[in-house]
């Protein structure tokens, strides 16, 4: 099975690409989540370095889900570095999550894929998941804020990514106490979330504050862990 895609080359399509595959392998076993973001870092990728819209193919073999992202801009502009405040997450995650990925330069475009296995197998030692929500057309991010015994309370419902990213950034470079970031209600994080929650973090620490992350799901504190952002994370729920 292969279905195919076009987008334009603007933040609210990472949201679209995420929510095409997601349409496109609803019934497989595959896993859904992983895929999700990893579909996510790499349109991302092509919005902000391609000059043109972006394709996106999903094959499914017996297998193997594979995904394709497809710019009109062949040099090869993916390389791995060290994280910071810029970036430099998406790659990582997508290094490790997928079981294979690369990058093609062609005459005319670059083809940035991934692999995952079309099942998943299950843990029985890991909670069980949440059903993913689907996204729809009306607002993308709402942002809850408190004030309350010196602590800032950010509550977050929806999806963080290239689209909704600058408004948290806004909401959190305007706090000036230790904010509390909770992520109970939120739906999606990729590493542009990341990325504000980490200049946050690291805006609070030069004024002697913190930013910590509560009630974040197993499956978004690995991806705290494997950006090396788990020193953001709280040791309990109890806040």
């Amino acid at each position: 099975m292969e279905q195919v895609r076009n987008f334009p080359a603007e933040a609210p399509s990472v949201r679209g690409a995420r929510n095409f595959v997601q349409e496109t392998l609803a019934d497989s076993d595959a896993d859904l989540e992983v895929i999700r973001l990893l579909t996510s870092e790499l349109a991302t990728n092509a919005v902000l370095h391609a000059d043109s819209g972006f394709l996106v193919r999903v094959v499914v073999n017996l297998d193997v889900v594979r995904v394709e992202v497809i710019n009109s801009e062949p040099e090869l502009l993916l390389a791995m570095r060290d994280p910071s405040d810029s970036g430099g997450r998406g790659l990582p995650l997508v290094e490790e999550l997928s079981s294979g990925w690369g990058a093609e330069s062609r005459r005319a475009e670059k083809v940035v894929w991934f692999e995952v296995p079309a099942s998943v197998v299950a843990d029985d030692s890991q909670p069980a998941r949440g059903g993913i929500v689907m996204a729809d057309s009306r607002e993308l991010l709402f942002i809850d804020v408190e004030h309350d015994a010196g602590r800032t309370m950010v509550r977050l419902r929806g999806d963080l990514d290239l689209a909704t990213a600058p408004e948290l950034d806004r909401v959190l470079s305007s706090a000036n106490s230790e904010i509390i970031v909770d992520l109970a209600d939120l739906d999606f994080i990729d590493a542009q979330g990341l990325g504000v929650i980490s200049i946050a973090d690291r805006r609070a620490r030069e004024h002697g504050s913190r930013v910590t992350v509560v009630h974040a799901s197993p499956f978004v504190q690995r991806v705290f862990r494997i950006t090396g952002l788990e020193r953001l994370l709280s040791g309990s729920d109890a806040l």
